[in-house]
């Protein structure tokens, strides 16, 4: 069977499966797809799809038959439910690779920093994963039955991205700055350190291990600054000139550093980590972009 040059990306109704349709529908016939709502974009076909039916996820397969399968399905709501966590991170992505083999599409996995336990940070791609948290231990089983079972693959860990998010699924840079705006007070975690990037930069990293000769292997995504979510929400505060004294540190219960090195993965994908500023330059253009 013919695979069309088309790309399926499964959660595209979401922050990082929307930034990714709009980047590859300049080259690709993009399809996404959606449990309940739908974020209409021109060029992009929505497909309605339930992760817990694997006949469904087969027949959405069979009939767009990608040449890229891109997996950026996360929780809606019940993100701290162990069971919902297992069937997104883990028992739905082993489906999908099962039904792309017939095919012979590549699987592009998104999965983050917390399959490590946080306590080195500068994780480097070859680096053991280890996660303390569910999350982490159900993205690590999605990791480990990708590469089990997809022929073609590629795990992509990203640090967590910022970006204007869809109208229906806002980012928690929109609900950041509506929060200020409004006047209201803002509470951001200054525990965890992070390599915070812009969701720009991750579409671009995508495109590039979709098309890369490099097969079955992980890669990096992050910018260049491990910072706290408090310190992101300041410099990203003045950089729009809104009032920083609402923003107040919200402690959790021990300090964890989950910043990724992707020294290398830049190298092989021929990318280049931003500093917080350069991404900040990106997230102001979209907001002005927005207002046009």
């Amino acid at each position: 069977m013919q695979m069309s040059r088309s790309v399926l990306i499964v959660g595209g109704s979401g922050f990082v499966g929307s930034h990714l349709a709009l980047h590859f529908r300049e080259n690709y016939k993009v399809f996404t797809t959606h449990y309940h709502h739908h974020e209409p974009m021109r060029g992009v076909t929505s497909i309605p799809m339930a992760l817990h039916k694997a006949d469904w996820i087969k027949e959405v397969v069979l009939a767009t038959r990608p040449r890229f399968i891109i997996y950026a399905a996360r929780p809606r709501k019940n993100e701290s439910d162990p069971k919902e966590m297992d069937l997104i991170y883990s028992s739905a992505p082993l489906t999908l690779v099962q039904a792309s083999a017939i095919l012979g599409s590549k699987f592009i996995y998104l999965s983050n920093a917390f399959v490590f336990n946080g306590d080195e940070g500068d994780y480097k791609e070859t680096d053991a994963a280890l996660p303390a948290l569910p999350e982490g231990r159900s993205r690590a089983s999605g990791e480990n039955a990708v590469r089990a079972r997809a022929t073609q693959h590629a795990i992509i860990r990203s640090s967590p991205v910022y970006g204007l998010g869809p109208v229906r699924n806002p980012s928690m840079c929109d609900l950041w700055i509506k929060k200020l705006i409004q006047g209201e007070t803002l509470e951001l975690d200054d525990q965890q350190v992070h390599t915070f990037a812009p969701v720009e930069g991750l579409a671009d990293a995508v495109e590039k291990a979709c098309s890369s000769n490099v097969e079955n292997r992980v890669f990096h995504y992050a910018g260049r600054e491990p910072l706290t979510e408090f310190a992101l929400g300041k410099r990203l505060a003045e950089r729009l000139g809104l009032p920083t004294q609402k923003i107040h540190p919200r402690a959790s219960s021990s300090k964890k550093n989950y910043s990724l090195n992707c020294s290398e993965s830049a190298f092989c994908l021929q990318t280049e980590p931003l500093l917080l500023e350069q991404g900040l330059d990106l997230l102001e253009k979209q907001l002005l972009a927005s207002r046009l």
